[in-house]
């Protein structure tokens, strides 16, 4: 039995764990972040890194909910979790910190990868690079980007358009296909932004089939189900939908209208690696993939990559471009090999190591007090 003994949060100063420089300017630095850190009685401990608002509302919860969680077994996460959900109405984001953090403490203290504890399916899975789009300013940039992801490995490039019309949107992803060729694999993430319509959602998914896209992603609110079940009808690309579901009923509309072909999950909005496990479940048991969203701070990359490596259903590992923007503080971070892959961490638990010392040079607050 491995008891949790302490918990220690880490507020960092902005732009501590991540910022885009691209070309000639620095673009975007991330506001407040944090580092939250669980200590066992074994002398292992669990980490995460999250944002500052989630980390202090954790900070808050844990102040007043302290006995559910010291003194507990890291082995009883699901009781632990179930109770700080139902009983005290915990959120799925304080929900989802706590739950990685257990996991990291439990593959540390067994001496295993979590995707090992979880059922490990495999050793890599293909990466495919995920663009942020405000931080390119024209076609070109995003064409420039596409082709540097290319030269550097990697097979396949999901974009994220600027959201100017669905015209100029379509435009775009003729110009990277042209610039890329036909044997790198496009993704199209247009994340149910309003600017399209029903009917524009269906002009561009048959541009997006001629050109030979993967998936489309989004293309329509997550609650627009009739709107989706029509397209998943009207079109042969794959849609993919779910990223902005936050609870694991919230699946069994889309699947029951026919609304989406493959599932999309986050654990912040899910609830951590438990969640996800359940919605790949969910999808095993239709037939349907299950590609979880992997953007954010390496810790986060990572905790999305376990259930990738643990399962069958799963095609591809997001990582976002350009590199490095979310690789501050870490002394080791997720990158592919030569042949487009990520590679299974070797080391236990999430099995990438914080840089405890750049931690400290840059913490500003301590949590709780």
């Amino acid at each position: 039995m491995t008891k949790i003994t302490d918990i220690e949060i880490y507020i960092l100063k902005p732009g501590a764990i991540a910022s885009i420089s691209y070309g000639q300017n620095i673009l975007w630095e991330t506001s407040h972040s944090g580092v939250i850190k669980i200590s066992t009685d074994d002398d292992v401990y669990g980490s995460y890194i999250a944002s500052a608002d989630c980390l202090k509302e954790f900070a808050n919860r844990f102040s007043i909910q302290k006995d559910v969680i010291i003194n507990a077994d890291i082995l009883d996460r699901e009781r632990i979790e179930k109770e700080l959900a139902t009983k005290y109405r915990w959120s799925n984001s304080i929900l989802s910190v706590l739950d990685a953090c257990l996991w990291d403490a439990i593959g540390k203290t067994l001496n295993y990868p979590i995707y090992k504890l979880l059922g490990g399916y495999r050793e890599k899975i293909l990466a495919y690079a995920s663009e942020i789009e405000w931080a390119l300013s024209t076609i070109q940039d995003h064409v420039t980007l596409a082709i540097e992801c290319k030269k550097k490995g990697f097979k396949a490039f999901k974009i994220h358009p600027p959201h100017q019309s669905w015209k100029e949107d379509v435009k775009l992803c003729k110009a990277i296909r042209e610039a890329v060729g036909d044997d790198m694999i496009l993704m199209f993430d247009p994340y149910s932004h309003e600017h399209y319509d029903r009917e524009a959602a269906i002009k561009v998914g048959r541009i997006l089939e001629e050109l030979n896209f993967y998936w489309y992603e989004d293309p329509l609110p997550t609650n627009d189900i009739h709107g989706l079940s029509n397209l998943c009808k009207s079109l042969d690309i794959k849609i993919l939908i779910g990223e902005y579901v936050s609870n694991i009923g919230g699946y069994t509309m889309l699947i029951e209208n026919e609304a989406t072909d493959s599932l999309r999950c986050v654990d912040g909005l899910i609830g951590g690696i438990s969640s996800i496990m359940k919605v790949f479940n969910l999808a095993e048991a239709f037939d349907m993939k299950c590609e979880p969203h992997s953007y954010g701070p390496v810790l986060m990359q990572a905790a999305h990559l376990h259930t990738m490596l643990s399962n069958s259903n799963c095609d591809f590992f997001e990582l976002p471009v350009p590199d490095g923007i979310y690789d501050r503080g870490m002394k080791e971070v997720i990158k592919i090999d030569n042949e487009g892959y990520v590679n299974a961490p070797k080391k236990p638990g999430l099995g990438y190591e914080i840089d405890w010392d750049y931690v400290k040079d840059n913490t500003i607050e301590i949590l709780p007090k």
